[in-house]
């Protein structure tokens, strides 16, 4: 079974039955937030920024990246 299906099985079970696991360890960020964060065009991203920060400026672009790993 490829990772994606694996994944998909993970989270079905997660939002269906979350009482059933304790926790769960992705591998793979399910969204790679820092990337979306730092394209203006999208929407809500600047709305965001109230949140995660402006990742233009450096000190947030390092304390986001620092929480990626």
């Amino acid at each position: 079974m490829s990772c994606k299906a694996n994944l998909l099985l993970l989270l079905l079970l997660l939002f269906r039955r979350p009482h059933d696991l304790l926790a769960a360890i992705l591998r793979v960020p399910f969204v790679d937030f820092l990337t979306s964060m730092t394209q203006t065009e999208l929407p809500l991203t600047v709305h965001e920024y109230g949140e995660w920060g402006d990742p233009a400026d450096p000190a947030v672009l390092q304390q986001v990246s620092n929480k990626q790993k």
